[in-house]
């Protein structure tokens, strides 16, 4: 395997969408003592992980032609996607969500899944 660009963006997006995704999580279960900032659970992450998701179906797409991964890439893909559009358009007002706190709990358990799926992604044969 050669290292390309694409793994080293793989590699710093799980990285980053995994802390984004456990610091709440560990948080609220007393775990940790220190939080995030409101605007990165309310308004950043939720806009990030979406495109992430874009991103993990062109991967999909691209890269894995006759991979193992690249059809869990493609439904890992399409399920946060589409869970990432549903949470925005909460937010609009446009779907209305009866458990928010249970949501922003499934939310952060999807992003640090997603994370570590990049990370996959990252060192899997392409």
């Amino acid at each position: 395997m050669v290292w390309e660009t694409e793994d080293t963006i793989d590699i710093i997006l799980s990285v980053v969408i995994t802390a984004l995704g456990l610091i709440p999580l560990l948080n609220n279960y007393n775990i940790i003592s220190f939080a995030l900032p409101a605007i990165f659970s309310n308004t950043i992450l939720v806009y990030a992980i979406t495109l992430i998701a874009i991103y993990l179906i062109i991967t999909g797409f691209r890269y894995y032609s006759d991979s193992v991964m690249k059809w869990p890439t493609l439904l890992v893909g399409g399920i946060v996607f589409l869970l990432g559009l549903a949470n925005i358009l909460g937010k609009f007002d446009v779907l209305n969500f009866a458990g928010e706190a249970n949501f922003a709990i499934f939310m952060n358990i999807i992003y640090t899944l997603v994370g570590i799926f990049l990370l996959l992604t990252a060192f899997t044969y392409k």
